[in-house]
């Protein structure tokens, strides 16, 4: 080593050229390792330095550490500080602002659409008729699928189109369009066109509706028979019904023509049995035609329709209750018709019933009404023809009428009522003489005298709590009411006072 000193020289300035290289190195790790958490978020923690593995180079800092030659100048590496962290602020909630929609959707109320015109469920422009269809519109107008509103139709080659030409370009909508025009013109033909059974169907049946109120019901005015012929005979009336595919509804159809029209061929035309039998008992009762009850095919709905009829003829035609299939029905007619006829005093009513017992019955009742004892004779019954005279005896207040009548058996005592009957409407107590029962006596005189203290004389106590019964109902008093003792004849008492008082 001594024979070349400049060998010693050059290592010597390689070590220093080195050694500077190496603390420039530092310098320049050093400078970037300050600056890097300034640029770092505030919430990143700063990267640990990975070890060097067994095939990694060391790097500069790495030697310096174990040179064993150190620069006198160097300056330790500082230690860098964790930047402080920096909540987040959170972002405010955006207000809700309300539903604002475009013309074309859906929409319930005004506010809900950006026009503020809501109209058929529709959002469309202010002033506009919103529509989705061309049914939301007039008939001259259709649904514009851009403005979403209802327009004027086209005018096409400068001719006015018919309304059965725009029901014709409606498309989806023609339906309804051609049942609109066929109700306003009454043309049944119109309905027609229709597709769907259940709409065709209503088409007619509302043609029929609006077709049959248009006469006054019969018997019709002198000059108005056109208008009930073309009712029953026209195609818009009949024939539109007879159109309609179910039977449920075709039978309403007639029906409304019915309370308009009532006809016994409308009846006819009916397929359902009660709805059909419910006609023929209208029909029956306005009519006043008991023979149109002969078409009703059941027994027990024929039957109440001539108790129908006979009603509404004030059971003054006898021949109804003769019809009758049931005999408790027939027996109900037949006791009408005697009420009613023992009112008028109609003799000739009572002769015209086949059945004897209620021809009887409707003589005897219908004698005093006319004053007669005559009537009374053309009964066979001496029961009845009893009967009948002591109804006549106080009405014409003969005495002498009740020394004819055989019968005094109970319940009916048709003798004995006669002279109590008569005593009281002449107000002769004389006339009680002739009865030899004393309590019959007692009640006589009572009846006679208006005096119910007369009751005393009767026989028992309880004969004299009945006669003061039957005097107190009588002459409608309560008074005479509270002095019975019996508890039974007190409360039929007061029960038909009371009766007669409501009454």
């Amino acid at each position: 080593m001594g024979r070349h000193p400049h060998k010693r020289v050059n290592i010597v300035r390689s070590s220093l050229v080195l050694l500077a290289v190496v603390l420039a190195m530092a310098f320049l790790t050093g400078c970037i390792s300050r600056e890097a958490p300034a640029e770092a978020t505030p919430t990143a923690t700063p990267r640990a330095t990975p070890k060097p593995t067994a095939t990694q180079r060391p790097t500069a800092t790495a030697v310096m550490t174990t040179t064993p030659t150190a620069s006198p100048t160097a300056t330790p590496t500082p230690t860098p500080t964790a930047a402080p962290t920096i909540e987040a602020t959170p972002e405010p909630t955006p207000e809700k602002r309300p539903l604002v929609l475009p013309n074309g959707e859906s929409c319930k109320k005004n506010e809900n659409c950006g026009s503020a015109n809501c109209v058929n469920g529709i959002c469309c422009d202010e002033g506009r008729r919103c529509c989705a269809h061309n049914a939301d519109c007039e008939l001259n107008e259709i649904c514009d699928d851009l403005c979403h509103c209802c327009t004027e139709r086209a005018v096409h080659s400068e001719k006015t189109l018919t309304k059965v030409e725009v029901c014709e370009i409606e498309g989806g909508d023609a339906q309804y369009c051609y049942q609109e025009v066929a109700i306003e013109e009454l043309d049944g033909n119109l309905c027609d066109r229709i597709d769907d059974d259940e709409e065709r169907d209503q088409c007619f049946l509302n043609i029929a509706k609006e077709r049959s109120t248009g006469c006054p019901k019969p018997p019709l005015p002198p000059g108005v028979e056109a208008c009930f012929i073309d009712v029953v005979q026209d195609k818009n009336a009949f024939v539109v019904c007879d159109n309609i595919i179910s039977d449920d509804l075709r039978d309403k159809c007639f029906l409304l023509i019915f309370d308009n029209q009532p006809v016994a061929a409308i009846c006819d035309r009916i397929v359902g049995k009660v709805r059909r039998n419910g006609c023929l008992t209208q029909l029956a009762n306005y009519m006043k035609d008991a023979a149109v009850c002969d078409k009703v095919d059941d027994l027990d709905y024929r039957d109440r329709c001539l108790l129908d009829v006979a009603e509404t003829m004030n059971y003054t035609d006898v021949t109804v209750c003769e019809r009758f299939t049931a005999e408790r029905e027939r027996n109900i007619c037949y006791g009408h018709v005697v009420n009613v006829t023992s009112i008028r005093g109609d003799s000739a009513t009572c002769e015209s019933i086949t059945v004897d017992k209620y021809r009887e019955l409707c003589l005897a009742d219908v004698a005093p009404t006319m004053k007669s004892t005559d009537v009374c004779d053309q009964i066979t019954s001496e029961d009845m023809r009893d009967r009948c005279l002591s109804g006549v005896a106080p009405v014409v207040e003969d005495v002498s009428i009740c020394e004819n009548i055989q019968s005094d058996e109970p319940p009916y005592n048709y003798r004995s009522n006669c002279f109590i009957e008569v005593a009281h409407a002449t107000e002769d107590k004389s006339i009680c003489v002739s009865l030899e029962d004393a309590d019959e006596r007692a009640v006589c005189e009572a009846f006679s005298t208006q005096d119910h203290t007369v009751c005393d004389n009767s026989t028992t106590e309880l004969r004299a709590d009945k006669c003061r019964w039957l005097t107190a109902r009588r002459f409608n008093n309560t008074e005479i009411c509270n002095i019975i003792l019996d508890n039974d004849y007190r409360y039929k008492c007061l029960r038909d006072v009371f009766w007669w008082d409501q009454s």
